[in-house]
């Protein structure tokens, strides 16, 4: 299983945006939330709707595990793997 990089990002209303940082795959994903913990859930269901869509038009999908890491402007976060 291939494992690709997602990127949590902080905006300045103080939500949170997630993304993949790899373009080779057939597919990207994000997710938004108030929280850290919310947003990462979102990239999830957005992960698992994903895997739906190209199994119901019998694609292939190539199934990866994510690494969550922080932008490097949020130093007040601690690094998270899920």
């Amino acid at each position: 299983m291939k494992e690709v990089n997602v990127i949590i990002e902080r905006a300045s209303d103080g939500t949170y945006s997630a993304y993949m940082d790899d373009y080779s795959l057939d597919y990207g994903l994000i997710g938004t939330g108030c929280s850290v913990d919310e947003c990462i859930e979102d990239i999830k269901l957005a992960y698992a709707e994903m895997q739906q869509h190209f199994e119901e038009q019998n694609r292939y999908f190539e199934e990866v595990e994510m690494v969550f890491s922080y932008d490097s402007s949020m130093t007040d976060c601690l690094l998270v793997n899920v």
